[in-house]
């Protein structure tokens, strides 16, 4: 909204209230919060031309490897990285530390237990 020449800021909420989201409604709020956390102020057409440029593209979004991912992320990023994933995200990541747990125990070499004779 522009009043005498500012720029107020939008509350996401306001323009997306509905209950099933698609992806650009999504970009759209990740949008907003990243306005909001740099103390952004944006003009409402700016949103709807944008929403209206997304809306012209099939958008997925992007399937990751979660595992792979957290091999790779520094042991000082773990909290953020892990508060970033979606609850989806979270089960199939501790479905597969769980899983490596149980094959690192003493009787295991890279995942293949050691016969003893």
């Amino acid at each position: 909204m522009r009043q005498s020449g500012k720029i107020m800021k939008m509350a996401p909420n306001v323009i997306f209230k509905k209950k099933i989201m698609n992806h650009t409604s999504e970009i759209i709020e990740d949008w907003f919060l990243a306005l909001r956390s740099n103390n952004v102020g944006v003009q409402p057409k700016a949103t709807t031309l944008l929403k209206n440029i997304l809306d012209r593209y099939e958008i997925t979004p992007k399937v990751i490897n979660v595992w792979n991912e957290f091999l790779s992320v520094d042991v000082t990023e773990f909290d953020t990285w892990y508060t970033g994933l979606t609850s989806d995200q979270k089960a199939e990541f501790n479905l597969m530390r769980d899983r490596a747990k149980t094959m690192q125990g003493p009787g295991f070499v890279n995942g293949k237990e050691l016969l003893k004779g």
